[in-house]
């Protein structure tokens, strides 16, 4: 598979792979985790 790769016969789909939380990190810098009532997040998410 490494091969493949880099002789360019497929694409490395992880080349630009970035963690839901590194990317939350980068959106939101100054960013503090707030705490919420999980009845009014489920409502919300639900919408």
């Amino acid at each position: 598979m490494r091969q493949a790769i880099e002789e360019d016969f497929i694409l490395d789909v992880l080349k630009n792979y970035t963690t839901y939380s590194t990317a939350w990190k980068l959106a939101h810098p100054d960013g503090e985790d707030q705490e919420v009532e999980s009845k009014k997040a489920s409502r919300t998410l639900a919408r």
